[in-house]
């Protein structure tokens, strides 16, 4: 490519052919952009900082494991639940964490039991499988005709007698929602507070589900 003579200023003591000037143009050019430009996915790049610092890194959270995307999050909302009953926190706190008691009250039909497998600690997992009045084992809640997983998570918050705090899975509602339940003192009762952060289309069957799971909780006293 031919430069036309005078596109460089002149420098004193120094002289350049056409050849050299348009090397130096391109240079030049190519310069002005450094600043901006991005390395590709298919550029090759050791190991390290280089690519590290040009790209997003996955959530280092234990309990969040997307990375980041340009689709915003669904919005959450709170549902809030709030009962009293006539037992002590340390009774009511048995029956929220040991699993011959929960399988009493944990289902969301209006009849039937439930089978709870844990692991009882921070970190650890929980499994609610649902049973109907006649026996059988619902593996969850029923969405359009069709038995869904059983709700599952973990725990992560444990204050004995006082709160506890749990993700909930649901296949068919909710892949990721949080759980929390406070137990306080009124008078002669136990004033029980549980807040699920949802999605807006899970709120309406959450509700349900948990109204009828309260309701046979407090049964218990």
């Amino acid at each position: 490519m031919s430069i036309p003579s005078g596109v460089l200023p002149p420098v004193r003591g120094v002289s350049f052919n056409r050849r050299q000037e348009s090397v130096l143009v391109v240079a030049t050019q190519s310069l002005e952009f450094a600043d901006v430009s991005l390395p590709r996915d298919s550029d090759q790049c050791h190991s390290g900082d280089a690519r590290d610092l040009s790209r997003p890194k996955e959530s280092q959270s234990k309990y969040t494991s997307k990375t980041m995307t340009n689709e915003k999050p669904p919005t959450t909302n709170l549902l809030e639940i709030e009962r009293e009953l006539k037992a002590s926190p340390r009774e009511i706190f048995a029956a929220l964490t040991q699993p011959d008691l929960m399988g009493r009250w944990f289902y969301g039909m209006e009849n039937g039991s439930a089978r709870v497998e844990q692991d009882f600690r921070v970190g650890g997992k929980y499994t609610i499988f649902m049973i109907a009045a006649d026996g059988s084992e619902n593996t969850g809640c029923q969405s359009e005709g069709k038995a869904e997983h059983a709700p599952h998570g973990e725990y992560l918050e444990i204050v004995p007698d006082q709160r506890l705090v749990f993700t909930w899975v649901s296949e068919g509602f909710v892949d990721h929602s949080v759980v929390t339940i406070e137990l306080s003192k009124a008078g002669d009762t136990t004033r029980l507070v549980l807040r699920h952060e949802l999605p807006e289309d899970a709120m309406q069957p959450h509700r349900e589900g948990w109204t009828n799971c309260l309701r046979h909780l407090v049964g218990l006293f």
